[in-house]
């Protein structure tokens, strides 16, 4: 268990950022008297949270995401799990087109290297 200042320190993400997260619902943190207390879980969330957003999900989609785990299976809809799933499968598409453009940005790269060494040789 940690407080928030801890939790900010661990992950990189600022304590008002950490509050917005909590107000949306994405993390839950336990009461013990005034303070809130913040579990490896929630760190693990929060990281997972920032690298979802940096591969394209919104807040609002991971909200749909982060909340099937507190949900028993017969309290879901068809309509949402549909959601999630177009959600997720969206995303991977798109991590794929990323994948396919950063390989090919290097090969690029890669080769005008070689063509600069090339040329840096020859100037010797």
């Amino acid at each position: 268990m940690m407080q928030i200042k801890d939790l900010s320190k661990n992950t990189g993400i600022s304590i008002s950022a950490i509050r917005y997260y909590e107000q949306l619902g994405l993390i839950h943190p336990q009461k013990a008297g005034y303070y809130k207390n913040y579990t490896y879980v929630i760190q693990e969330q929060l990281l997972a949270i920032r690298k979802f957003q940096a591969a394209g999900l919104s807040l609002k989609d991971l909200l749909k995401i982060f909340s099937l785990p507190d949900r028993e299976p017969n309290q879901l809809e068809k309509k949402e799990l549909d959601q999630i799933l177009d959600i997720l499968e969206e995303t991977l598409k798109k991590i794929k087109q990323q994948e396919t453009l950063l390989i090919e940005s290097r090969q690029m790269l890669e080769k005008m290297k070689k063509k600069v060494n090339q040329y840096y040789e020859a100037c010797e």
